[in-house]
């Protein structure tokens, strides 16, 4: 439950209303890296084109600066 939550909060992208929540998640389900949290989204949206049409990339990119 508690990753689909997080899933659509990545997917949501609101950094004003979903960062602390989403900084809770990685912790409670030990999300380290960019990686997992692609994988995680993956498992629960898998089309790219979802991920494309929610800007997913840009908020990866703004949780897991390079």
């Amino acid at each position: 439950y508690k990753r689909q939550i997080l899933a659509c909060k990545l997917m949501a992208g609101r950094p004003d209303k979903d960062d602390a929540d989403i900084a809770a998640l990685f912790n409670k389900l030990g999300i380290q890296t960019r990686k997992q949290a692609q994988a995680l989204v993956s498992r629960f949206f898998p089309d790219p084109y979802d991920h494309d049409l929610h800007e997913l990339p840009h908020t990866l990119n703004r949780l897991f600066p390079q």
